[in-house]
């Protein structure tokens, strides 16, 4: 612990930067989304392609984003379940169902970063792979149908195409495929300055962080299935695809992951509960930062 505690400092005290930084009116939720896209547009695709790169390719890999995917896929049916017999109208159902869909593994990549470095970065977003795919395609689709409209599949390409990370994995994947190496000095350079962008995710976090008093039961299953019913569904992958060590440990932590802003922004999107919405997002992420860092202390 006495070593774990000064790599998750930093991160939590971000965190609880951005919280103040609200509270005083010092930054916004207007600046809070300027900081995600630095960190969407810069970090994320300047770590991806200084770790991905450099990635040994077995096929093992590939049991990551797939991973990634089933987690999520294997929740809906369960989801629906559960939201039928809570007889919820269809856009808190539509919240409900989604909400264990949608893996904020942006909350995790500074614990993934500080704890593993960047060979664990760049194994975790190809794990990230599998949950943005899902993400961008079935739960946005769900929520389009759920908020009375068809899926819009244009709209969907459009997210998916727009979205920096996943040009940059592939451009990553290719390079390493082809054997073009990065010179060294700038795959540094990207390492070092993404490392550091990429802590504005904790700041950003913190701004947006809204805590309820209260939580009603819908909140509450939802929470547990992203969860609770995600990590059951991880530990019998690892299993099934006889994943180890560090693999092993990043699909365990990313099935921790809380539910993700996504949630919020396809209810506002498609005229979902988005009250719910909040309330899901707000308090899973509070409780992430309870139990990511035992999760961490008990494993590493």
């Amino acid at each position: 612990m006495s070593e774990l505690l000064p790599r998750l400092f930093p991160i939590l005290a971000l965190f609880a930067f951005g919280v103040l930084a609200r509270r005083r009116s010092w930054f916004d939720e207007v600046d809070a989304r300027r900081m995600l896209t630095i960190v969407l547009w810069f970090a994320m695709p300047a770590l991806i392609l200084g770790t991905v790169t450099t990635l040994p390719l077995q096929a093992d890999l590939m049991f990551l984003p797939l991973a990634g995917a089933l987690i999520l896929v294997l929740s809906w049916p369960v989801a629906v379940f559960l939201g039928k017999r809570l007889a919820l109208p269809a856009p808190a159902l539509g919240v409900f169902v989604i909400s264990p869909m949608v893996m904020n593994l942006a909350a995790e990549y500074p614990f993934v970063l500080a704890v593993w470095g960047t060979e664990g970065f760049g194994r975790f977003a190809l794990f990230d792979l599998g949950n943005s795919l899902v993400v961008f395609t079935l739960t946005y689709t769900l929520a389009c149908i759920y908020g009375g409209r068809a899926g819009d599949i244009r709209g969907i390409g459009k997210r998916l195409a727009s979205f920096p990370p996943l040009w940059a994995l592939a451009i990553a994947l290719l390079m390493n495929r082809w054997d073009i190496a990065m010179p060294a000095g700038l795959a540094s350079i990207l390492n070092t300055s993404g490392s550091a962008a990429v802590l504005l995710i904790m700041i950003s976090l913190g701004i947006h962080f809204r805590p309820r008093l209260s939580l009603p039961l819908p909140a509450v299953l939802a929470i547990a299935l992203r969860v609770v019913l995600g990590s059951g569904i991880a530990l019998l992958l690892v299993v099934l695809f006889d994943l180890q060590g560090l693999d092993r440990l990043l699909v365990l932590m990313g099935a921790l992951a809380p539910v993700g802003f996504n949630v919020l922004v396809f209810a506002a999107r498609e005229g979902l509960d988005t009250e719910l919405a909040a309330t899901i997002v707000s308090m899973n992420l509070l409780l992430a930062f309870i139990y990511l860092p035992i999760f961490l202390y008990i494993v590493v």
